[in-house]
């Protein structure tokens, strides 16, 4: 079954780049499926310390994430509910790095590579491919995963 995955992710710079390690952070996941219907929706405690919360991209504080599981135990759930799935998303290959999964490229169904020449020459943002394609507005003030998640899956199907 084909299902949107998106994953939230603390980040340090549009690049999904963080200091020193070169790497982000997952904080919270969202799942799903081929319907919409959500599947997943997790936070996590990362085992690596933050070091730019980004909270004001995304809403989530560092409260939120104290006490809550490993991102290992998060990252192992996630590698087991998409295995042999097909994965829709944006700009999935900072995703998939953390989640530390390799698919198929006959498994992954990335909207911002589909959808690349529609805007001369830049990739274009999920936000501009939801008010292109969908006709709406999305991330008008934090980002929500699971928004994210069903525009990308409608984009796609679109």
């Amino acid at each position: 079954m084909a299902g949107s995955y998106r994953f939230r992710f603390v980040e340090h710079n549009k690049s999904h780049q963080f200091f020193g390690s070169n790497k982000s952070v997952l904080i919270r996941a969202t799942l799903i499926d081929g319907h919409g219907k959500v599947i997943l929706d997790e936070y996590c405690q990362p085992t690596s310390k933050i070091i730019f919360m980004r909270t004001q991209c995304h809403g989530i504080f560092q409260w939120e994430i104290i006490d809550k599981q490993s991102d290992e135990d998060l990252i192992r759930k996630i590698q087991e509910i998409i295995k042999d799935k097909i994965i829709i998303g944006h700009s999935l290959k900072y995703d998939l790095e953390v989640l530390k999964v390799s698919p198929p490229e006959t498994k992954i169904r990335d909207t911002a590579e589909r959808f690349s020449w529609t805007f001369r020459k830049h990739i274009p943002s999920l936000k501009e491919l939801a008010k292109n394609k969908l006709g709406i507005e999305i991330q008008t003030g934090t980002h929500d995963s699971k928004e994210d998640a069903l525009a990308a899956l409608k984009i796609f199907v679109s």
